[in-house]
């Protein structure tokens, strides 16, 4: 119970650390929101397990699953256990790589950890960084590639970053967190001040140009998107503007002609639609009073519609003969026929989404 109590604490001090200095990593973090330069983490978790030995390994591995889970889950809405089972494995490769660098440095650097040689220096360096930081960027993009949160083209950037990251995190974090955790004391503590210092400074500078870096990348994408954007507006514009030139000429039609009959409508319709490809039909819908319903339909059915009559939806959305009401709206021509045989004599002004857009068009005059 004596030795429990510490390695609680040990343990539970690794990971809250772990966990506020990787969450504010992040915000520097590439997308999908994983890779970040630097990660401090990287450098705080072989600290720990150089000063405190492997058995702090549960505190790395709980604040890189707590991490990474909700990067996971909001990357590409990824479901609880999946991003689970990817934010597990993530923080499996980041406690190997943090024992892996650890047990390489206690093999080649003298211990108790006093880095009195350049030789030492280097090899802590060395080790610890470009070489352990290989583990965790491959068995991370690995995870985050088979669950498709990473594409195939961005794996190389993704595991270069990440490996960068981990790297400048161990070169200067680790240093910084062994004078406050390594011992001998009485060794490390004066070292403090020329040791964290100089490697705090050059840590914030490396966050600021790391920071101005994406401002300027989001600010040019985001150039880049609105100047997309307004020219896709503007196409599609166009396109709608061309379209709705065939509207003006199917009224000019009309008001030109005292009789329409369904051959010259298709006559002057087939034209347009081939040269609108949008378009998918054309349609004419008359004023219609009740009193004038019977003669319509009549005229209709000499018109080469034999079946025509003015109908509408019912609950069952099969069309049967419309209701008495003042006015109907029906469809009287449309074109092509072929695909719209149950369109003609359906009356739309009994749709509510057709009959609400109607009613704008008339209180507007277009």
């Amino acid at each position: 119970m004596g030795e429990l109590r510490p390695w609680c604490a040990r343990v539970a001090a690794v990971a809250a650390v772990n966990y506020v200095a990787g969450k504010a990593a992040l915000f520097l973090a590439i997308p999908p929101g994983f890779a970040t330069s630097p990660w401090p983490p990287a450098g705080i978790a072989l600290a720990a397990v150089l000063a405190f030995g492997a058995r702090v390994w549960p505190g790395v591995m709980l604040a890189s699953v707590l991490i990474n889970y909700d990067v996971c889950r909001h990357a590409d809405g990824l479901p609880p256990l999946p991003s689970l089972v990817c934010a597990a494995t993530i923080a499996a490769g980041s406690t190997a790589q943090a024992l892996v660098g650890a047990a390489w440095v206690r093999r080649c650097v003298p211990f108790p950890l006093v880095l009195e040689r350049e030789r030492d220096v280097l090899m802590l360096l060395a080790l610890g960084g470009p070489l352990a930081c290989l583990v965790a960027p491959t068995v991370a993009v690995a995870a985050l590639s088979s669950f498709g949160l990473v594409t195939v083209e961005r794996i190389p950037l993704t595991w270069f970053t990440w490996w960068a990251g981990d790297v400048i995190g161990v070169i200067i974090l680790t240093p910084v967190a062994l004078s406050f955790l390594a011992e001998p004391r009485e060794v490390w503590r004066p070292r403090r001040l020329r040791v964290a210092v100089p490697l705090l400074v050059a840590f914030a500078g490396t966050t600021c140009v790391t920071a101005f870096s994406r401002f300027h990348d989001e600010q040019a994408a985001h150039a880049r998107f609105q100047l997309q954007a307004r020219e896709l507006s503007d196409v599609i514009q166009e396109q709608l503007d061309r379209d709705l030139e065939t509207t003006y000429a199917l009224r000019s039609f009309f008001l030109a002609s005292e009789h329409v009959t369904q051959a010259e409508f298709r006559l002057f319709t087939d034209c347009m639609l081939q040269r609108h490809p949008g378009i998918l039909a054309l349609g004419w819908l008359p004023r219609v009073p009740a009193s004038e319903r019977a003669a319509f339909e009549l005229e209709a059915r000499r018109d080469g519609l034999p079946d025509f009559q003015i109908t509408e939806l019912n609950d069952a959305h099969t069309l049967v003969s419309a209701g008495a009401r003042p006015e109907f709206l029906p469809l009287r021509y449309v074109e092509p026929l072929h695909g719209n045989l149950r369109a003609p004599g359906l009356d739309v002004a009994a749709l509510r989404e057709p009959r609400a857009a109607l009613l704008r068009a008339s209180s507007a005059g277009e």
